[in-house]
């Protein structure tokens, strides 16, 4: 069971005045965690992540404040935040990193999370690169193969975690360490 519908209002004064605007996101119920995500490079850009009782997560994103919105059906539940591009170049404004906490897969959306494809299969952590050496859109994942499901959820030991590093936006992925518990960029 889910709560009651969310409450979303959207002021045009600086605060001043709100107007309800539950209808423009099909009154959905808004995650309490993660369910508010501001692009950190694109002002105007917002992303809402909705409950629902299927498999799937519900993105409702605005390109213009609040004033529209355009609703996607993510192909898959969503784990946590979404992770954007770390550079303010307005042509890499639209990479997002997203995870799945089924089968721990890890997408990408290359247009504002409009559409999303899989990357990955029993990703425990990824990131970005933040490197200057590194080409544009290298990611770095560790993955486990040795990933079993039971009972209480998927387990796995860090002896079988790999550190993985993609160059080309998850087309083709090398592994560059191996018994790989963390990494930080």
């Amino acid at each position: 069971m889910f709560a009651k519908p969310s409450t979303l209002y959207h002021s045009t004064n600086d605060g001043k005045t709100f107007t309800e605007i539950n209808a423009k996101i099909n009154n959905a119920t808004i995650r309490k965690d993660n369910g508010l995500q501001k692009h950190p490079f694109a002002a105007q850009k917002v992303y809402l992540v909705a409950h629902t009782q299927e498999a799937h997560s519900d993105l409702y994103i605005t390109e213009d404040g609040g004033k529209s919105f355009t609703h996607v059906t993510m192909p898959f539940l969503l784990d946590g935040a979404l992770m954007f591009y770390p550079e303010k170049d307005s042509k890499y404004q639209d990479w997002i990193l997203a995870h799945e906490s089924q089968t721990l897969s890890l997408y990408l959306s290359v247009d504002g999370g409009k559409h999303w494809n899989k990357l990955l299969d029993h990703v425990i952590s990824y990131k970005w690169s933040s490197y200057e050496s590194d080409p544009t859109g290298t990611i770095y994942a560790i993955y486990n193969n040795g990933m079993q499901m039971t009972m209480m959820g998927m387990i796995s030991s860090p002896a079988d975690n790999e550190l993985r590093k993609s160059n080309d936006l998850g087309s083709s992925w090398s592994t560059i360490r191996e018994e790989v518990y963390t990494f930080g960029m």
